[in-house]
């Protein structure tokens, strides 16, 4: 199966700030509906397909400015669960997705996103 590229809104970033849980819960289903939106044909064409046993994730980051990879790491939260949501992995284990290393980060303070590329794992290759 070919790799799927998608580009989704910038996340929020949580790491340093403190919010109300309701405000929070609504952000978060704010950023799954911009990301429904922004990945509609992506959607309609994967339900065609079930999730595959194991997908290995590659993110990169186009930011305002940089930041810390543990930051990075916590700001995926929301995107992978996005990824559940609408099929793309079959869940966030360890025996379903494989982060293919920290994201990378890139300047872009005119286009900020979040690049994903999923690509189905040859499990035969990948020992536990």
């Amino acid at each position: 199966m070919k790799p799927i590229f998608l580009v989704l809104p910038l996340p929020l970033n949580k790491a340093n700030t403190s919010m109300h849980w309701a405000v929070l819960r609504k952000k978060r289903a704010l950023y799954f509906d911009v990301a429904d939106l922004l990945c509609a044909k992506a959607m309609r064409q994967r339900k065609k397909y079930p999730p595959s046993e194991l997908t290995m994730l590659t993110a990169t980051f186009y930011l305002w400015a940089k930041m810390d990879q543990d930051n990075l790491m916590a700001r995926l939260k929301w995107p992978v669960d996005w990824l559940i949501h609408a099929g793309f992995i079959a869940d966030d284990s360890p025996s379903h997705l494989l982060h293919m290393g920290i994201p990378t980060q890139k300047i872009d303070r005119k286009y900020q996103r979040l690049e994903l590329v999923l690509t189905q794992a040859n499990t035969q290759l990948i020992s536990e």
